[in-house]
């Protein structure tokens, strides 16, 4: 894109410009105000920093860390998106995904019926193309990642694919409606098959009982990390969050999917537990995600005494080391999620204060985060672990810090992560 430069003319004048809304303040004046203009923006950075986490692969080079774009894991979590959207647009109504349109004469006394695409049939059209083109450029990797299980929405849309997506794909021009025996019309009629079969599918009892699981173990994660945070913060009113991602290198992925792997990551969290890595460890929280460019990876919230540490930077760093020496430098590598602290620094990274609502509202966003099931590719084998939330210890009762002002100095963080998981930040009551 060519850069456009403006020249003023001699003796010109500059107009002055029209009224223009103010932009609201960088930093509003109360908490309350905060949590009523900022909490999208909260949303918005911890969205980027998912896509970072999710879609592309950090490498580790001998010029640092160089993120790769163009992977299979890029395009197979877009398509995800995609399909889950629209499975959600498909269960809203029973609409027809194409619609009659009237007769067209092509010739006197002839009356042929004309059927058009609607918004739902446009993107059912758009995931079919999607997936077409990504069976185009990996034929085979349905084969590949058939001991993964998707989530329930995925898992049917992708089964729909399979059996319609070349037919409803042979719509070459979808904005021009299709007529009677034209070779669109085989296009028309799968588009219907495919919204009945969806339908019919997920209004089933094993499909609304597998989502409802799904949720439910969401939602104990998500109350065993708030009851972490409530232990945690009962005991220091402020903590130092850290977050770090571990990875496998791709050429070690084999590893990810093994019992080294799990056995890894034990004595990894061992040795964080027992404080040979980094002092002062109070508690951790991981996720572990299994990719098809990076192979399995985990993602870490850990979080010290707030009061004796402060260099969230420099201690992230130094767990990473830990871990490629661990897991072996040239098989594993890891990523400073505290580099990007100045794309969203209401995240919750650094110092957090039990009263601070700024932080605690982050927190909030990245514990959602770390719980969420539904973009998971786990393995087969209900025994895999993929979340754990550590049990503080007990041996450390006494409250740490001064004495706290308030008689009820955790009112704040019960407002903030109080209610289910889905709770949308906009509700809450600060």
């Amino acid at each position: 894109m060519k850069a456009v430069t403006y020249r003023m003319h001699l003796n010109q004048r500059v107009q002055p410009l029209p009224a223009l809304v103010r932009n609201p303040p960088l930093e509003p004046e109360g908490e309350d105000d905060y949590a009523d203009q900022r909490t999208q923006d909260i949303l918005r950075r911890e969205r980027q920093h998912q896509q970072a986490a999710e879609r592309f692969l950090c490498r580790q080079t001998d010029d640092g860390s160089q993120f790769v774009a163009d992977t299979q894991d890029r395009a197979l979590k877009e398509l995800m998106d995609l399909l889950t959207s629209v499975h959600k647009a498909l269960l809203a109504n029973d609409r027809s995904p194409v619609r009659r349109i009237g007769p067209w004469r092509p010739a006197p006394g002839v009356a042929v019926d004309q059927y058009a695409l609607s918004g739902l049939g446009r993107s059912l059209h758009t995931c079919c193309v999607r997936y077409l083109a990504l069976e185009e450029r990996t034929p085979d990797w349905l084969c590949a990642y058939a001991d993964y299980v998707f989530s329930p929405q995925v898992t049917v849309m992708l089964r729909a694919l399979q059996r319609w997506a070349k037919p409803i794909g042979m719509w070459l021009e979808p904005g021009v409606p299709a007529c009677d025996d034209s070779p669109d019309m085989e296009s028309v009629i799968a588009l219907s098959r495919l919204a009945r079969f969806v339908r019919r599918v997920c209004r089933s009892w094993p499909f609304i009982n597998a989502c409802r699981k799904i949720q439910r173990q969401a939602q104990d994660n998500f109350a065993s990390g708030r009851k972490l945070l409530f232990k945690l913060f009962s005991r220091c009113s402020r903590l130092l969050v850290l977050r770090v991602d571990l990875y496998f290198r791709p050429w070690a992925k084999a590893l990810g999917i093994s019992q080294d792997a799990d056995d890894l990551i034990e004595k990894f969290y061992r040795r964080l537990r027992d404080g040979r890595i980094v002092d002062d460890y109070l508690g951790a929280i991981y996720k572990r995600e299994d990719g098809i460019s990076r192979g399995a990876h985990w993602h870490w919230l850990i979080m010290l005494d707030g009061h004796r540490r402060r260099d969230a930077y420099g201690l992230t760093r130094r767990i990473g080391e830990d871990w490629m020496r661990l897991a072996g430098v040239n098989r594993s590598s890891y990523f400073n999620c505290y580099v990007r602290a100045h794309r969203f620094k209401f995240n919750g990274l650094g110092l957090v204060h039990v009263s601070d609502t700024k932080k605690l509202l982050g927190l909030r966003a990245a514990l959602v985060y770390l719980t969420k099931r539904d973009c998971v590719l786990k393995l087969h084998g209900g025994k895999d672990q993929h979340y754990r939330s550590s049990k503080p210890r007990d041996k450390d009762k006494k409250p740490r810090g001064a004495p706290r002002a308030s008689s009820d100095s955790m009112a704040t963080l019960r407002r903030v992560l109080s209610g289910r998981r889905d709770r949308p930040l906009e509700t809450l009551a600060l």
